[in-house]
């Protein structure tokens, strides 16, 4: 079962706060006309359409109530650190390549004597 409209859209406006960002902003990096992100911000909206998808992925926006996993929760937080700048998508890309080129040593584990 899907949220109500109203909660889809109180979670989408906490997220373009949170993001610091724009709803002709969010226009540009989704590609759904301005007008079109106000009406699903006000919740005026009947059904999960294609367009109300695609925000809510972007926003990391359950639209079921459960739960996304660690990726998705990852990609949110870079978008909200990203919020349009190039220039830092580019040190978050970056830091991400420098992270994985990482080698974490392995945790010894204890012998156990019986």
């Amino acid at each position: 079962m899907h949220k109500l409209p109203s909660t889809i859209a109180a979670e989408l406006r906490a997220y373009l706060k949170r993001a610091r960002l724009t709803q002709q902003m969010l226009e540009k990096r989704s590609g759904i006309a301005q007008p079109q992100i106000s009406r699903i911000c006000r919740g005026q909206f009947e059904r999960i359409t294609p367009t109300v998808v695609k925000l809510c992925r972007i926003a990391n926006i359950s639209l079921t109530g459960q739960r996304r996993g660690p990726s998705r929760q990852l990609s949110a937080l870079i978008n909200g650190i990203v919020a349009g700048s190039r220039h830092r998508e580019r040190l978050v890309v970056k830091l991400l390549k420098t992270a994985a080129s990482l080698t974490l040593p392995t945790p010894k584990r204890k012998q156990r004597f019986g």
